[in-house]
């Protein structure tokens, strides 16, 4: 008797799951939409995180082009008069190695007869809050002395307060190039418009371009593989080899820079020339490098330009 109950209230085994009843189907399958859902926003999320990235990454390497590579020496010192930043150019203006460079006073690198001057121009930029220009000797790291055009003004650095803002150009074309560098300093964004710039992971051999670099390509941003790949297979064969002894030199340590001009298919399939130029940022404690960057600009017209010329003055001879 109680087998036959037991029996009759079974229910066959393919609509039996310990788990799951009938009641519970619909449920499940709107949960699983749900999930759908919530997965296409979390993707959604992530790519708008990823391109805040990249726009994030362009601004850095806008900056490593205009600040590092800029013909004039900037440096930004403390209240105190410590160098807090350096770019390239006045790195080598003072014959120092930038990334070894510890906190140094900006009055190490004054000739002594000026230091008392130095010291006076400073106090008077900080006390008026204004800007300010004085011509002074400076001293290299090897001890050589040479004049020098300083301009400086005192700006607010977010949580670090204060801090003076300098370029020094030295005094034998100072006035020529600060004249011309106060004259372009409102069209510096136009100018960074005109050069594509990469930030090179050497490690994972990821790079990151910003929107000229792809534009000068044909491409946009979104196109792009950011793996340095992309870059190299973009070079002409015919002008790979020499590109690649310029990068291999520098990243040897044997030049103070990368610099090359090759050619590359554009994707409409033309070739237009480059000119390239970068340098390592980071290197491990046994000088192998880690980090690189730079920028780079079409000189395709330039190039043509100097064909003419030179066919020109080949037809007079």
């Amino acid at each position: 008797m109680i087998n036959e109950v037991i029996k009759q209230n079974s229910l066959p085994a393919e609509r039996y799951h310990p788990l799951i009843t009938e009641a519970d189907d619909l449920p499940i399958v709107e949960w699983l939409h749900e999930l759908r859902l919530h997965q296409v926003e979390l993707e959604r999320q992530n790519e708008e995180l990823r391109h805040a990235h990249v726009v994030q990454e362009e601004s850095r390497d806008c900056y490593v082009g205009l600040y590092d590579f800029a013909p004039v020496s900037y440096l930004i010192l403390t209240r105190e008069g410590l160098i807090a930043e350096i770019n390239l150019t006045a790195a080598r203006l003072l014959g120092v190695d930038r990334k070894k460079l510890p906190p140094h006073h900006f009055s190490t690198f004054v000739a002594p007869k000026d230091v008392e001057c130095c010291r006076l121009f400073f106090s008077d930029i900080k006390k008026h809050n204004q800007r300010n220009n004085t011509e002074l000797m400076l001293k290299r790291s090897d001890g050589a002395l040479f004049p020098v055009q300083m301009e400086c003004r005192c700006v607010m650095s977010g949580g670090k307060g204060s801090m003076l803002r300098m370029t020094l150009t030295e005094s034998k074309q100072a006035k020529g190039v600060l004249r011309e560098h106060q004259t372009h300093t409102l069209d510096i964004e136009q100018a960074s418009a005109e050069m594509g710039s990469w930030d090179w992971d050497i490690k994972t051999g990821r790079v990151i371009f910003n929107e000229r670099w792809a534009k000068i390509r044909g491409y946009r941003l979104s196109d792009i593989d950011f793996h340095i790949d992309t870059w190299e297979n973009s070079i002409y064969p015919n002008d790979f080899s020499a590109y690649d002894a310029a990068l291999t030199a520098h990243l040897e340590n044997r030049t103070p820079f990368f610099q090359a001009e090759y050619r590359i298919r554009t994707r409409s399939g033309s070739l237009i020339w480059l000119l390239n130029r970068g340098t390592v940022i980071q290197r491990d404690t046994e000088g192998n490098p880690l980090h690189m960057a730079g920028i780079e600009m079409d000189i395709t017209e330039l190039r043509n330009n100097d064909k003419i010329k030179a066919l020109r003055i080949k037809e007079l001879h």
